[in-house]
């Protein structure tokens, strides 16, 4: 998931044998939570995230990239909202990767 100043995008991959027969291939999506007066959306991405979620309950782990002039406090805040929405558990393993 990345982190830019207007939204939150989520590249996903999908690889064909958790929903098919089709071996060693790979789709990849990308979903744009826009943010609304200069906030991220984190509702919104927590729904994207629940639906990512409920195609594999078992994947437990994200990678997140927030943008370079992203504060601490702000990464923490997007942190816990991946972690878990109103319904329980979603990535338990957020992992903090460089910038892109």
């Amino acid at each position: 998931m990345q982190v830019d100043a207007s939204a939150l995008v989520i590249n996903k991959t999908i690889r064909r044998s958790d929903v098919d027969a089709g071996q060693g291939e790979a789709d990849l999506t990308q979903t744009r939570v826009e943010g609304h007066q200069g906030e991220h959306d984190l509702l919104g991405l927590q729904t994207s995230l629940r639906e990512i979620k409920q195609l594999d309950p078992t994947r437990d782990r994200i990678r997140l990239h927030p943008a370079a002039e992203s504060t601490t406090a702000h990464v923490v805040t997007l942190m816990d909202a991946i972690r878990s929405d109103r319904f329980g558990e979603l990535f338990g393993q957020v992992v903090l990767a460089g910038s892109q």
